[in-house]
């Protein structure tokens, strides 16, 4: 009898498929088989109390969760149309010009470049990936993690400068390289030091600027609330801050009113008063101010996304989240802003605001002009006053990972896929 009750049941429950018992057949019920089905009902409704709230919650975090910036691909900028300072990414440039030649960093080879048909290879760096780049109109210089290099434009010689020592950061200034080295001296309390180093001219071998000698405090701190300290070398003002871990860090160097920034973080000089910018914020004249037009604690903004236009300062603005948050590229962009700032008068403006099908790649602020990417793979350009849109260039569909930059007035293409691929110029 339980036999047959258990066929009657998988009988019912398969759609009828099975053996009918006698009892069903004289159209008499079975109480097992009623209990059984009351058991179904009730695991049923037991389930649907269980999971319902994990649904809830599943559903009402996707209502407010931040809809992140999706344009199919990732980008990360290196430099935006007169910015300066480092994205912190592999390399700090792929491309550098002094207006003249144009040399780039192109899938291992360190090329000169003509036009996008005519690139021609100089030397293959192989596994010692690029690190750094700077040129004057002679020289180019140019290093790996662990070798630098300085390369004679007209003539194709190349001398090493520095072989086994971490190099920070290159600048050119006026024609003359400045080159900022670590180390880590022996026995002692771990910290990084830090020299700056001078290539004048002609000169072969470096000299050492003198920058752990007791300098005249600035008068003003740093975003991050380093004391700064000034000290004079010939026709440089040295702007240094003992960074935590770091002694000596050789913040901007200043020539003719010019600031040459030497860390990630945007330094600008804005009537005799260092500008300096991150997490969101930024200080003048030693007071810290919000962007007020953007709330928001996951705010950053860096030298690679800024420039300086007589004395306001436009930045592109990030609103994102994940662990790398605090980079200028972060992996989740939330929002996407272009801001003008005037620090004189502690005021800031949305230029621009991206939606969430769109990246700012860069932006021309004498014409008024935003360069964006959609989820298409377009690259187009957008009058900030008409709204009025240019298409740039197409991108493949097959184009991955972009890095971008820009250059001698014009917007470098790279893919990144095992290294770094030029795709192209606009």
């Amino acid at each position: 009898m339980l036999y047959n009750n258990c066929n009657v049941f998988l009988g019912n429950a398969l759609g009828g498929i099975g053996m009918e018992n006698n009892e069903i057949k004289n159209g008499k019920k079975s109480g097992l088989g009623i209990i059984h089905i009351l058991l179904i009902i009730l695991a049923a409704v037991g389930l649907g109390i269980a999971v319902l709230p994990r649904l809830l919650v599943i559903l009402i975090a996707f209502i407010i969760s931040p809809d992140f910036i999706d344009v199919g691909r990732d980008v990360s900028i290196l430099s935006v149309d007169g910015s300066h300072g480092e994205a912190y990414e592999l390399t700090d440039r792929l491309v550098v010009s002094n207006g003249k030649d144009t040399f780039m960093y192109d899938d291992g080879y360190l090329c000169q470049y003509v036009d996008d048909n005519n690139i021609i290879k100089i030397k293959e760096l192989s596994k010692k990936k690029l690190r750094h780049m700077a040129i004057n109109d002679k020289y180019l210089m140019y290093g790996t993690y662990d070798h630098t290099f300085r390369y004679d434009i007209e003539s194709g010689e190349e001398i090493s400068i520095l072989e086994n020592i971490y190099v920070e950061q290159i600048a050119s200034i006026d024609g003359t390289f400045l080159v900022e080295t670590q180390y880590l001296e022996v026995d002692s309390d771990k910290k990084i030091y830090n020299n700056l180093l001078i290539l004048s001219e002609d000169a072969t071998k470096l000299a050492e600027i003198p920058i752990d000698e007791p300098q005249k405090e600035y008068g003003e701190t740093h975003i991050e609330g380093i004391p700064v300290y000034e000290t004079i070398y010939e026709d440089y003002s040295i702007y240094i801050g003992d960074v935590a871990g770091n002694t000596n860090d050789v913040l901007a160097v200043k020539k003719d009113g010019q600031m040459y920034a030497f860390r990630a973080e945007a330094i600008f000089m804005v009537e005799n008063h260092m500008v300096t910018m991150d997490d969101g914020k930024y200080m003048y004249d030693g007071t810290t101010y919000g962007i007020d037009t953007i709330n928001g604690k996951e705010v950053r903004n860096f030298a690679c996304l800024s420039s300086q236009y007589n004395d306001d300062i436009y930045t592109v603005v990030r609103k994102g989240r994940g662990r790398n948050m605090e980079d200028a590229n972060p992996s989740s962009v939330e929002d996407e802003y272009l801001v003008k700032i005037s620090p004189k008068t502690n005021e800031s403006e949305v230029l621009y605001k991206a939606n969430n099908k769109t990246r700012i790649l860069g932006f021309d602020v004498e014409a008024g002009k935003v360069y964006l990417l959609n989820d298409k793979g377009l690259i187009y350009m957008q009058d900030l006053a008409t709204e009025e849109k240019e298409d740039v260039v197409k991108l493949d569909s097959s184009v991955g990972y972009l890095y971008v930059e820009w250059c001698n007035d014009k917007l470098f293409v790279f893919e990144y896929s095992q290294g770094y691929k030029f795709v192209g110029s606009y």
